[in-house]
């Protein structure tokens, strides 16, 4: 634990422009890889403005599988029935993926912390924001979330690549 400080935070509420997928440990850094490729190239195309750092939701897990999804922060929400959206979603579709998703993360009170190093490595990060909840009697409410603070494509060693990770609590 003393490679982690966990801190109780607040997340404000925040439109997110993604698209789903299921994953397992095994695959879920390429996936997370490919669907923000594609997130952004979509957002570009569409003139959709993404403000903030890439992301991922994660849903609650049962067992080796999950459901993940993951994004861009967009300015706004935007009227997608003015997109040709079935080019779009079979766009997604190919890929390997869900279709493209808008929507308002709920502001939320979370567990964080900040890990450095490759995401081959955020398991443990996410697992010991888990035990310090469990320990400190926390009630968890949906999954974790992860913000990609450096680029992998800029960063020349994965051992500086910099996430935040959030555990959403009540």
């Amino acid at each position: 634990m003393d490679r982690y400080h966990l801190e109780i935070v607040s997340i404000p509420a925040q439109a997110w422009l993604s698209i789903s997928y299921h994953s397992n440990e095994e695959r879920i850094t390429d996936q997370v890889a490919g669907a923000l490729s594609l997130v952004y190239t979509l957002a570009s195309e569409l003139g959709i403005a993404v403000q903030g750092m890439p992301m991922t939701q994660f849903g609650d897990r049962h067992g080796p599988q999950f459901a993940a999804a993951s994004g861009f922060p967009i300015v706004e929400l935007v009227d997608l029935n003015l997109y040709p959206l079935a080019k779009l979603t079979g766009r997604c579709s190919t890929a390997g993926f869900g279709p493209l998703h808008q929507e308002i993360l709920p502001s939320t009170r979370a567990i964080s912390t900040l890990h450095r190093g490759p995401y081959t490595s955020l398991a443990v990060a996410h697992r010991t924001m888990r035990s310090w909840g469990r320990d400190n009697e926390f009630q968890f409410c949906g999954g974790p979330r992860e913000v990609y603070l450096t680029d992998p494509i800029m960063a020349s060693d994965a051992r500086s690549l910099e996430t935040r990770l959030y555990q959403p609590i009540l």
